[in-house]
């Protein structure tokens, strides 16, 4: 039997520590003919547990790490703001107060609901009041007036927010607006 070859961990010292490995070389298994030169040799405890974790170097030794959580996606948080919905507050019927949900599925019928309602067709079965439920499902009872007045306050905040998500996306600061509206 031969003699066992060392195993490596390659990781950029450039890195503040811990410095995480970002290679693993096992000389024995392969001809490495262009290994990085910053390289950390294993005993074999070391090697055996590389597949049980992260690791990293830090003063020279080997560590358990743990990554750092990667910043949220300008599409993360545009989800998140939309599942927050929007908070309504009305100046003439406190039964409205509530929070509504923006997603797209809610928004299209509010949408459509409003859009009837402004066009003269009235509400859904000629009635006076349309039940929407806020985002814990509780119903509140909107005329054709405060109908209109969620959907826009709700298309305002979306526009708003894919504003926001774009700039976010192309490397800029979002400024997200406040999700509330108060309607008539």
């Amino acid at each position: 039997m031969g003699v066992l070859m060392p195993k490596y961990g390659s990781f950029n010292p450039s890195v503040p520590e811990p410095s995480p490995i970002t290679g693993w070389y096992d000389t024995d298994f392969a001809d490495y003919p262009n290994l990085p030169t910053t390289l950390y040799e294993m005993n074999d405890d070391e090697w055996a547990a590389r597949l049980n974790g992260f690791y990293a170097i830090s003063g020279g030794q080997l560590v358990s790490y743990t990554p750092p959580t990667p910043p949220p996606t300008a599409d993360q948080v545009y989800a998140q703001k939309v599942a927050d919905g929007i908070t309504i507050t009305s100046t003439s019927n406190s039964a409205l107060n509530g929070t509504y949900p923006i997603d797209s599925a809610s928004f299209a019928q509010t949408g459509a609901i409003a859009r009837d309602a402004s066009s003269g067709l009235g509400l859904p079965h000629d009635t006076a009041t349309v039940a929407i439920n806020d985002t814990d499902g509780n119903p509140h009872n909107f005329d054709e007036a405060s109908v209109i007045a969620l959907y826009k306050a709700e298309r305002n905040l979306l526009s708003t927010l894919g504003t926001q998500r774009d700039v976010m996306a192309g490397g800029g600061e979002p400024v997200w607006p406040p999700q509330s509206a108060t309607i008539p």
